[in-house]
């Protein structure tokens, strides 16, 4: 059974601390909220890393296909996906953008192409040799690889830290790359970033290989997708077709590299838009923090006026004490058979008897009984789910209607914590069950708040011992 709070000093005890609890968890709630929202605004502020393709780029690409269809493209949309290898294989940012991008409400009226794209190569070696790409070398040391496979040559650039002569495996197996490399028949294997992608997630040798993208240690990705009208039957297919030629004969990588300013990948990005954006991020990146500081620290203050306010009234503290235990030594003396209690104890609100004044001229019989008997109790626990609106007044009202209602064998206590403790004599499931609901709706009805209901079987139990229970602190 729950404790029960027999006295005044205990009440205001109980009240106090979980005041300090509720002033404790408000302000670790907040810390941590403003804690969240700071993380996240640095996560939006990493990711504050789009690069901004030239639009004349776009519009040579949007040419070509328009003459290649002679059809007008409607929509250009162009995702873009950075990637950064800072370690052995770390992909921390991933950004998604689209250029002149095709309304909702007009998606129905539009064939959209399949996403096409081409990327630079992921240059894989054993750890050891991670040392042999010179990120930092100049454009005249830099060469370029032809590496055939399945489809057309494609070139890649390597950058060589010396005149060494480096065997490249080719074999478009990534498994069979890995395995020629840790056998020593290959130094390094370049491969299409989306299969080194997968495959280095896959395989357990990912902690034991060096990745490196482009001269700079990054990665760039380019996505294509068109759009023509739906009233031309044969332009889905037409686009997709065209797109698809234009990737495998290299037009793409063609004008990318024309309009980029390193022969290799595309770094001509308008970054104009980006500071902005970063500035307003960094800016309330420092709001939060600040917020955050302020916020603490007045929960730290108030905490400490809480403590200190307690601290400065120990007479009241002391004198509901003392009450505490007297009333514990009248309720003591009174089972030893030395005393009789008095009625203004037993109607005292804060004892947590409520209105027990019907069981005074039976209370010797029942005692004698109990002990002679051994009678089984049950206790029926009615539990508030709110108890944020109730005062003691309405408590003590709820009590005495229970009382008057099953005002035989009963004792109706109050715990302080929102739960109402009912004491019954052996009865019949079905009568406890009844009493149960019975008693939960002269509560709801008395509080206005909603109960939850719990029977326990305490076995063999004297009521002098549950006398104890009740008026333990």
């Amino acid at each position: 059974m729950k404790k029960v709070f027999p006295a005044r000093a205990a009440s205001k005890m109980s009240v106090a601390a979980e005041t300090r609890k509720t002033t404790v968890r408000l302000a670790l709630s907040r810390a941590l909220f403003c804690l969240l929202l700071c993380l996240f605004a640095r996560t939006v502020n990493a990711q504050d890393k789009t690069m901004w393709v030239p639009v004349d780029f776009h519009e040579e690409i949007k040419s070509r296909l328009e003459a290649e269809l002679s059809i007008p493209i409607e929509y250009l949309v162009v995702s873009v996906d950075e990637y950064r290898s800072e370690s052995f294989f770390a992909c921390d940012i991933f950004k998604y953008k689209e250029i002149v991008p095709l309304p909702e409400s007009e998606k129905d009226n539009f064939f959209i192409s399949l996403p096409y794209a081409w990327d630079f190569a992921v240059i894989i070696s054993r750890k050891d040799d991670g040392d042999m790409l010179d990120s930092n070398a100049n454009l005249e040391e830099k060469k370029y690889i032809t590496i055939s496979g399945n489809s057309s040559p494609d070139k890649y650039l390597i950058t060589k830290k010396q005149k060494l002569s480096y065997n490249i495996t080719t074999d478009t197996n990534p498994f069979n790359s890995f395995s020629k490399i840790f056998k020593g028949e290959a130094d390094f294997t370049i491969l299409p970033s989306r299969i080194a992608d997968d495959l280095l997630i896959m395989t357990s040798m990912k902690n034991e290989l060096y990745v490196s993208g482009t001269p700079e240690n990054s990665l760039l990705k380019f996505g294509y997708r068109f759009a023509v009208k739906k009233s031309d039957g044969e332009a889905f297919i037409k686009l997709n077709d065209a797109i698809s030629k234009m990737y495998k004969n290299g037009t793409l990588v063609e004008i990318a590299r024309k309009n980029s300013l390193s022969p290799i990948f595309i770094p001509n990005f308008d970054e104009t838009p980006a500071p902005t954006l970063r500035t307003v991020i960094k800016t309330l990146n420092v709001i939060v923090l600040s917020s955050t500081l302020i916020i603490f620290l007045l929960s730290l203050i108030l905490i400490r006026k809480t403590q200190k306010k307690k601290k400065e009234t120990p007479q009241e503290v002391q004198t509901a004490a003392l009450e505490t235990l007297e009333l514990k030594r009248q309720v003591d003396e009174y089972l030893m058979g030395q005393v009789t209690l008095t009625e203004q104890t037993l109607k005292d609100p804060y004892s947590g008897l409520f209105r027990m004044s019907y069981f005074k001229d039976r209370i010797d019989e029942e005692i004698s009984r109990q002990n002679n008997l051994g009678q089984v109790f049950s206790v029926v626990l009615l539990r508030f789910k709110d108890i944020s609106a109730i005062t003691m007044k309405l408590l003590k009202d709820a009590a005495d209607m229970v009382q008057e209602d099953f005002n035989k064998d009963c004792i109706c206590c109050y715990d302080g914590n929102g739960t109402f403790e009912v004491l019954l004599p052996k009865h019949t499931q079905d009568d406890i069950q009844i009493f149960a609901e019975s008693a939960a709706e002269h509560l709801e009805r008395i509080t206005r708040c909603e109960f939850d209901t719990e029977v326990i079987q305490y076995g063999t139990i004297k009521h002098s011992e549950f006398m104890e229970k009740v008026c333990k602190q």
